[in-house]
């Protein structure tokens, strides 16, 4: 993931899970696949699995971002 964000100089990278049979039950598999186009409709994205819990995101970018955010953690590394 960073050589991605590097490679494209993309301010975030959203890792995709490669789930393998038997994996992940069939529930959790719509439900993500639900979340996922809902999150994509309502803003206009084109991700693959938004529930990954895999990101990247440029410090630059976030300090931004960290004045609107209420209520949660966010390490800066």
């Amino acid at each position: 993931m960073v050589r991605e964000i590097m490679r494209t100089g993309a301010d975030e990278v959203i890792g995709v899970r490669r789930p393998l049979p038997g994996s992940q039950g069939f529930i959790y598999r719509i439900g993500n696949k639900i979340l996922t186009w809902a999150f994509n409709l309502l803003f206009g994205t084109k991700l693959h699995d938004v529930l990954s819990g895999m990101y990247i995101i440029r410090a630059d970018s976030l300090r931004d971002a960290v004045a609107e955010v209420g209520g949660f953690s966010i390490e800066l590394i």
